[in-house]
């Protein structure tokens, strides 16, 4: 008796994580594999990098953007904490070719994208990832920030996006990310990052006919502005990129 209430036992402490994990899933609306890989990410957040989170997105969001300043990797799996359903991110292609790495983004959605930041068939995927509810995260500068400036020059794309698929576009301020340049070099060193959370920016797009370029423009400075004013930045100016930007 005494050996089947022990193995009993055991058996349950051993499916217990597994139960723990399929009930999370459920309740947050991610499969068991999205939960898991979310749980690694608060992990690293909460013990290694000290992560303070000011704002989380409603479990009920449906289609937005979410947009941040970028000083490493860690910065992701920072915004990554504030929404109950996996972020699909506009990344490098050449990312994709990794094999583990690779296979990881494509299960969560991840979206390729040129280094050319003219890439119509990944702007059309991330127009269509919005319009089906899903969330879209970019970096407006298009490269991890190494400057003793708040944020480099950034680019437009974020606003065509947001117009054509009817989302807001929502900025995030992360400070405290300068955890080195290499994709593995946050998970190397301790930290102490805090991001905050701002309001949703919803782009006035035209009844008919495309949007003028100087409309796309001044409606990416508001949303980069929007990210400077959670930091403190009230008198940052952003530099709008150029067509032919290229990173280093």
């Amino acid at each position: 008796m005494q050996d089947t209430l022990a193995h009993t036992f055991v058996l349950i402490m051993a499916l217990a994580p597994v139960w723990l994990i399929l009930i999370t899933s459920r309740c947050v609306g991610m499969t068991p594999l999205q939960t898991i890989l979310w749980a690694l990410s608060a992990m690293f957040c909460l013990f290694l990098w000290r992560g303070r989170l000011h704002g989380r997105l409603p479990r009920t969001a449906r289609g937005a953007i979410l947009v941040a300043n970028h000083r490493s990797s860690a910065d992701s799996l920072i915004m990554q904490m504030a929404c109950f359903r996996p972020i699909g991110w506009l990344i490098a292609a050449e990312y994709m070719q990794i094999p583990v790495l690779g296979t990881m983004m494509r299960y969560l959605g991840a979206i390729p994208a040129g280094r050319s930041g003219n890439d119509t068939k990944a702007t059309r995927n991330a127009i269509a990832h919005c319009k089906n509810g899903g969330l879209l995260g970019l970096f407006p500068e298009g490269r991890l920030n190494q400057t003793d400036e708040f944020m480099q020059s950034v680019r437009p794309g974020l606003v065509l996006i947001a117009a054509r698929a009817g989302v807001p576009i929502i900025p995030f301020h992360i400070d405290g990310g300068a955890l080195g340049i290499k994709a593995y070099s946050p998970f190397l060193r301790r930290g102490r990052i805090t991001a905050i959370l701002g309001s949703p920016i919803h782009i006035e797009k035209p009844v008919d006919g495309p949007m003028e370029k100087s409309e796309i423009i001044k409606w990416t400075r508001k949303c980069v502005s929007a990210i400077a004013e959670l930091g403190g930045h009230d008198d940052f100016e952003a530099t709008i990129a150029g067509r032919k930007w290229r990173p280093d």
